[in-house]
């Protein structure tokens, strides 16, 4: 009856034990679970896992290794001494946790740890690579009392062995050893990593869907911008196919297809400036006019509220506005110092955007007797593109016009002053083109584009640049300066695989003032941090070096 009872309530305290084991092993998980549902790595998360698991299953350190990352918390060893550890551990089952509180004695690499760490749990969280949560347990000092010296195999000679003596109790003392690991311990530790794996195979699958939807979101992007280059260059090579009618010469011919193209760069450039948003109808005017107005700011006279133009339509009004822009200063009110021009800003009461072009003051205009590219552009690529409407009258006292902008093409924009260019802006302005009013005699162009190069050395030499240097590389530039401190310098910044931020370095300290050449307009807000004087916009012709050299194009 004693033992039947007796084996009832031990039964019933193992059964207690293994339930309260198992309700902290779930209630473990659940917080694992909330802990981890962020997405961060076991490596971010290690103390909190070791403040979670102190309590759980007791030990004095905690290390992971994730994916070839070690990072240790607590008493651990280095990431050296753990990674001596690997062939040993990888070598044992995949999927079972490896305990001992005599970690020097079951790995012999281990044997330089027994002053750090006395025993060890391992959990397996991964198959290939193999990765690691590690719980360690510091060395403790322990007194084992023998029922006997165990090194004591016979008796000393001339002494007798006698039964009582040989069995007397023996004390010895435990090094580098610890505290050896429960079987409740045990049991969470194998519930624990059940637990990390799922965690660490939904975080695979998480970074499964992200790598497919980036690799989606890239194929996307490389087919649009496909799409969008074949477009320019369909669109470059209809401009030049159609300009070839305007042009009498092939000085002409280029300053045409030139001042379109330029045209269309400016108008990309103020879109992509705010990926890919609506950009400010003013910028666009200021682009165009500013070649042509220089001080005279009185001769533009911009009424009305500040509109944004979507990128859609932006690059169609850019080219409507540098043809007006263009028949202005040769046949208008621009190509004179007395004539003005006046740009109208309304909406109607549904929504549309329209602008007045008035023309007053200059020479008596009379209609085009031959219909060009030019016209066709500013008469029909409104109406046809963007559904809108172009009415232009050639009158004697000057060239008016009226676009209808439709409303889903136009988003409004905080009021902005009718002042074309600012105070601040004209006094640097001033400045910049006062200290590069003297042409240079020698300048230096780093270009990586022989065909820019070619383009620029021939533009500059025209300007009356006596000698230019070209280089193509930081190397080629170092060599031109050892050879001849030039004048003036214009870098292409981004050379390919390098940048030429060392020749800016070495113009800087040698006080020789330079430009950057780029097509990135971001390299604007980096100009004093640089040291250069001013940026040309890729793609830039004559008429943009002249202007940066601050003098009059011959």
């Amino acid at each position: 009856m004693f033992s039947q009872m007796f084996s009832l309530m031990l039964d019933r305290i193992l059964i207690d034990e293994a339930e309260q084991v198992r309700k902290r092993g779930q209630a473990l998980h659940d917080q694992l679970m909330v802990r981890l549902a962020g997405g961060a790595s076991l490596s971010q998360n290690l103390p909190m896992l070791h403040e979670l698991l102190k309590n759980v299953i007791p030990h004095d350190g905690s290390s992971v290794m994730v994916d070839g990352v070690y990072t240790s918390n607590g008493i651990a060893p280095s990431e050296k001494q753990f990674r001596s550890l690997l062939p040993a551990l990888n070598s044992a089952a995949i999927s079972t946790i490896i305990s001992t509180h005599t970690l020097k004695d079951e790995i012999p690499a281990a044997k330089e740890l027994q002053d750090v760490v006395g025993g060890a749990l391992f959990l397996p969280i991964s198959r290939a690579p193999r990765d690691f949560l590690v719980l360690w347990r510091k060395p403790l000092s322990r007194i084992v009392t023998w029922a006997g010296d165990p090194e004591k195999a016979k008796a000393a000679k001339g002494e007798r062995l006698e039964p009582r003596g040989s069995f007397a109790a023996w004390r010895s003392e435990i090094e580098g050893t610890s505290e050896e690991w429960s079987e409740p311990e045990l049991q969470i530790a194998e519930s624990l990593r059940v637990t990390l794996l799922e965690v660490v195979l939904r975080m695979t699958d998480e970074v499964a869907r992200e790598r497919t939807r980036a690799q989606e979101q890239q194929e996307l992007l490389i087919s649009e911008l496909n799409h969008r280059v074949r477009n320019i260059l369909n669109l470059i090579r209809s401009l030049v196919n159609q300009s070839q009618h305007d042009a009498s010469s092939i000085i002409d011919f280029s300053h045409i297809i030139g001042g379109r193209i330029n045209a269309l760069a400016s108008a990309h450039d103020n879109i992509t400036r705010e990926n890919w948003a609506p950009a400010p109808l003013s910028a666009l005017l200021k682009t165009e006019l500013q070649a042509y107005l220089n001080e005279k700011r009185d001769r533009l006279m911009l009424n009305g509220e500040e509109v944004l133009i979507k990128p859609e339509a932006y690059t169609v009004l850019a080219l409507v506005v540098h043809e007006l822009v263009t028949n202005s200063a040769k046949y208008g009110s621009l190509c004179d110092s007395h004539g003005k021009l006046s740009i109208d800003l309304d909406h109607t009461t549904s929504g549309d955007l329209e602008i007045h072009w008035r023309e007053q003051d200059g020479p008596p205009v009379k209609p085009p007797t031959r219909r060009g590219f030019g016209s066709t552009i500013i008469e029909r690529s409104i109406p046809y593109e963007l559904k809108g409407e172009a009415d232009v009258r050639f009158k004697l006292t000057g060239l008016e016009a009226k676009f209808l902008i439709p409303a889903h093409f136009i988003a409004r924009a905080e009021a902005q002053s009718d002042e074309y260019v600012t105070e601040e802006e004209r006094k640097i302005a001033a400045a910049k083109a006062a200290q590069l009013a003297k042409l240079p005699k020698s300048v230096l162009l780093v270009e990586d584009s022989m065909i820019i190069a070619l383009d620029t050395e021939e533009s500059l030499k025209r300007l009356g640049v006596e000698h230019v240097a070209v280089a193509s590389s930081v190397d080629g530039a170092m060599r031109e300066l050892n050879k001849r401190r030039p004048d003036f310098a214009i870098l292409d910044f981004n050379l390919g695989t390098e940048s030429s931020a060392p020749v800016a370095t070495a113009l800087r300290e040698a006080g020789v003032p330079f430009v950057l050449a780029t097509g990135y307009g971001e390299m604007e807000n980096q100009l004093d941090e640089i040291g250069a004087d001013g940026l040309l916009r890729k793609p830039y012709g004559r008429e943009d070096i002249s202007h940066v050299l601050g003098v009059s194009e011959a």
